[in-house]
């Protein structure tokens, strides 16, 4: 009967331990989860359990409560999350569909840039960009990456107090999601470089390595080549395949490009551009005055008070004089000699306005 007694006690003597321990480990628990910055909505049903661990009975009776709490709760965020990824989907599918607008628009920039040069036809211009449907589905997920990257840095700061407004938006531009996603390397650019005997395309990058004055032609075949492109509005019927003019004033333009190889080619593009010149200058010389419609000299005359000038204008080619208004004008530090070359442009004649 002692036997049976002893071995009853030591049952129950191990039960107890083992009671002690788990009820250790459950404030261990509860401690750990309650001092967690992560749990921050259940650490507030917590409390009432680290105060009832050492009663069984209570704990038997508040633990199911505490767990459909949780259970409750993992199902809100369940919903939430959900809620989130079918939003990030959305504003994935939105960007997404922004790059490939952008991309689409690049591809138009040289659209107008084919000049004759040499009784051929050349593009001045010329920009390669991948094919977007065979790169669709890894530009996809590209954008998902992008988004996915940002999240993280967004809670990441978040959770050390900064503000995300201004991480969002250094990081969604233009230029950072076109990079991330497509890729600005992955575009080949090609410009005209125009020799006194041949033409050849070259790389952007070898455009700096280009003389003055073909630099100088680089240059206005980019920039004519954006007029054409900003003049473009798709979204306007009207204005679909027009080709606006405008006019471009330029001051002393032919310091290095006085060559005729070189502006035979830029007299080109403005004309495929629909640009019309108006071009400042002291030089002369038949390869520039070849290339223009009307040429103006421009005398400034003091007058007798000395504090305003006098236009006196002297028409070397073109439009008769009487198509320039004559006005004061006050000048400082000016040459007194200019000469004023008119790509084929009628000036008002009945206004006030100064010249």
């Amino acid at each position: 009967m002692s036997v049976f007694i002893k071995k009853k006690l030591e049952t129950l003597n191990a039960a107890r331990e083992q009671c002690i321990q788990l009820q250790a480990d459950l404030k261990e628990i509860i401690f750990i989860i309650y001092n967690s910055g992560d749990y921050t909505a259940i650490q507030k049903i917590l409390p009432r359990l680290d105060l009832i661990a050492d009663d069984v009975e209570k704990i038997k009776k508040e633990l199911p409560i505490k767990l459909k709490i949780f259970d409750d709760m993992v199902k809100k965020l369940e919903k939430d999350i959900s809620k989130i990824e079918d939003e990030k989907t959305i504003i994935a599918n939105l960007l997404f569909d922004y790059l490939e607008k952008v991309h689409t628009h690049i591809d138009l920039i040289d659209s107008n840039s084919a000049i004759k040069i040499r009784d051929k036809s050349k593009k001045a211009l010329r920009i390669d960009i991948p094919k977007w449907e065979e790169h669709y589905n890894i530009y996809l997920q590209k954008i998902m990456l992008f988004i996915d990257s940002l999240c993280d840095i967004c809670l990441a700061a978040f959770h050390q107090g900064k503000d995300i407004h201004d991480i969002v938006s250094s990081r969604v531009t233009t230029k950072e999601m076109y990079d991330k996603v497509i890729g600005i390397d992955e575009i080949a650019i090609h410009l005209m470089k125009v020799e006194s005997q041949r033409e050849v395309m070259i790389p952007w990058r070898a455009v700096t390595t280009n003389s003055g004055g073909e630099g100088f032609l680089s240059s206005f075949i980019v920039l004519s080549s954006l007029l054409s492109y900003m003049r473009h509005e798709e979204n306007d019927p009207f204005s679909m395949g027009k080709n606006e003019g405008k006019i471009l004033l330029m001051d002393n333009p032919f310091g290095k490009t006085n060559a005729s190889h070189l502006l035979k080619p830029l007299m080109e593009v403005a004309k495929k551009n629909n640009l019309q010149l108006i071009c400042l200058t002291g030089l002369g010389g038949d390869s520039i005055y070849d290339r223009f419609d009307n040429i103006y000299v421009l005398n400034l005359v003091p007058a007798s008070n000395g504090a305003l000038n006098f236009v006196k204008t002297t028409c070397e080619k073109g439009a008769n004089l009487s198509v320039l208004s004559l006005a004061h004008l006050q000048i400082m530090d000016q040459d007194s000699l200019l000469k004023l070359f008119v790509d084929d442009i009628e000036l008002d004649t009945h206004s006030d306005e100064p010249l």
